[in-house]
């Protein structure tokens, strides 16, 4: 009756087409080990993040004070989730500088900034459970003036370990500090003022 071609008197899954037995899964679900762990994903306990946004505004710290307008060179604040959290950055054209403080916090930074204006930066934290992602991705950048070196940190959780991804200067301009930092520093040497980092965290 399923159109298997598998009589339904000796079809253990008649009203399945794609099983003829009930298999690790069940009728009507496949077996598969989507990670590889020998586990089948139907048996997996199902994972479901925790998450909520945080915002900081970035203050000026005035160097051409008296001037109109008034320009910030360094303009930051930071983005702290609670502890046990994981703190990721989301993508924002006025944030054109992140940099790793740890695992739950996040500097954040644009450069010549008019003093009137006001620019927030959000993250997302995500409570880091027993159970949880097998991996996620983490990205740092820098802007700083065309001509001078940038440096940002890039931090996994605890349990991860970080593997620099993408392509261009990523993997060059970028080293582990240890088995869940990185480092990464764009040269003075740059033709572009702005560099973006990315990286993925392995749980381990």
């Amino acid at each position: 009756s399923d159109g298997d071609r598998v009589m339904d008197c000796v079809d253990l899954c008649p009203s399945d087409p794609a099983k003829t037995a009930p298999g690790l899964c069940g009728c009507g679900a496949h077996d598969i080990d989507s990670d590889g762990n020998g586990i089948p994903d139907c048996h997996e306990p199902r994972y479901v993040a925790i998450t909520h946004p945080v915002t900081c505004q970035l203050e000026c710290q005035c160097t051409a004070c008296g001037t109109s307008p008034e320009v910030c060179e360094n303009a930051l604040c930071e983005l702290e989730c609670p502890i046990g959290y994981i703190a990721t950055m989301l993508s924002d054209s006025n944030v054109l500088s992140t940099s790793y403080i740890d695992q739950n916090r996040i500097m954040a930074s644009k450069t010549d900034v008019p003093s009137a204006d006001v620019t927030n930066a959000t993250a997302v934290c995500t409570k880091i459970q027993d159970l949880g992602p097998n991996k996620y991705d983490i990205t740092a950048s820098s802007d700083c003036q065309l001509g001078f070196a940038g440096t940002a940190r890039m931090v996994c959780a605890h349990g991860y370990r970080l593997v620099v991804t993408g392509n261009n200067a990523n993997l060059s301009e970028c080293q582990l500090t240890s088995l869940d930092e990185a480092l990464c520093k764009k040269p003075a040497t740059s033709t572009s003022a702005e560099r973006t980092w990315t990286a993925t965290c392995f749980r381990y």
